[in-house]
């Protein structure tokens, strides 16, 4: 009985050692197979090294599972009952190696996406540099316009430096007939004591009307002569109507006497002596003005005259255009028409004489 026990036994152990030789050799197999995969794998990883960092780490994984398994077979000889677990491991691993076929199928789809997302990207750049060759094609364009517009404004500017040089030696020739004016003044005056009050009682009634709107000149002048007070000059400043202003001030200065009459003399002739020469005797002046000349040169022209001789020169002024083959077959009154607003406002205003 033993011996056929000890044959029995040794019949199920020759069995044991055929399974488990088929065993190693199935395994020899699936570790052939891991083998060509991790090539396979290896290959793969070698062409997105670069990008794929995901599959090195998964690489590196499985690599760890397979020196898992050379332990595993290792204590194959001691420990039958981790054949099962093997078995389930070796699933597990088969069904990694299906995810990552899947992951790198998933990872090539999006390199081919990225490629296609890449060539779109270079026809919008190569769209952009045409659009930019024709901005600096019209850039140029624009630089050479630039360049003739700051040609012509540098001739404009020659042809006002000539302007101004023109209006120079006006001003001069006017500043020299001013002098001449003031001396002819100085010369011919002759109201002196009784004759500037001849003059305050001669043209009292004409002052009435026609004493300057602001009088604030005059009565400071007066005050601080002390020809009158403080309550007198608060008083003249109440009035607002211009006309009892000035009837009011010229009956003061009346009955304060010859003194005041002489000092309100001059202070009028300080404030509006043209005025005073008005009234005293006529007086002209002559304003020549080229046909062609701009709005800026009348202007000035203008300008220069209200500042040496006073408002009250447009009354006296003579205008005489000059240049008159510049006109084109034109009225003076077209010329005044289209001229410059200061002149038409003159016109308007003071009646100015046209020659």
């Amino acid at each position: 009985m033993k011996d056929l026990q000890i044959k029995d036994g040794e019949n199920n152990l020759k069995e044991k050692m055929q399974l488990l030789e088929e065993n190693k050799t199935t395994l020899m197999k699936m570790e052939k197979m891991l083998e060509d995969k991790k090539r396979e794998v290896e290959k793969m990883l070698k062409q997105l090294e670069q990008k794929h960092k995901e599959v090195e780490k998964m690489t590196q994984q499985l690599e760890e599972k397979n020196k898992g398994m050379e332990r595993m077979n290792q204590q194959l000889d001691e420990k039958n009952k981790l054949l099962h677990q093997r078995d389930t491991e070796l699933g597990n691993m088969t069904r990694q190696e299906r995810e990552k076929e899947s992951l790198l199928e998933n990872m090539t789809s999006e390199l081919e996406t990225s490629r296609t997302q890449l060539e779109s990207l270079e026809k919008d750049l190569q769209d952009r540099n045409s659009q930019l060759q024709d901005l600096r094609t019209q850039l140029q364009e624009h630089e050479r316009e630039l360049e003739e517009r700051t040609k012509q404004l540098e001739e404009r500017d020659k042809q006002m430096e000539e302007r101004d040089t023109q209006l120079e030696e006006r001003d001069k020739q006017l500043e020299a007939r001013s002098k001449k004016l003031e001396e002819e003044e100085r010369e011919s005056q002759h109201l002196t004591g009784t004759g500037r009050q001849n003059f305050f009682s001669k043209h009292k009634h004409d002052l009435q009307t026609r004493l300057p709107s602001v009088l604030a000149p005059i009565l400071a002048s007066l005050h601080q002569k002390h020809v009158i007070n403080d309550c007198e000059r608060q008083d003249l400043g109440n009035i607002t109507i211009s006309v009892n202003q000035n009837y009011k001030l010229l009956n003061m200065i009346e009955n304060k006497g010859a003194r005041a009459q002489e000092l309100f003399y001059e202070a009028l002739k300080k404030a509006d002596p043209f005025l005073v020469e008005e009234l005293e005797g006529p007086h002209a002046f002559l304003l020549v003005i080229p046909v062609e000349s701009s709005e800026g040169e009348e202007r000035r022209m203008l300008e220069k005259m209200k500042d040496m001789f006073g408002e009250g020169c447009w009354g006296y002024t003579l205008i005489l255009f000059t240049h008159a083959e510049g006109l084109r077959e034109r009225s003076v009154e077209e010329l005044l028409q289209t001229g410059s607003q200061e002149l038409q406002q003159l016109m308007q205003r003071d009646k100015t004489f046209i020659a």
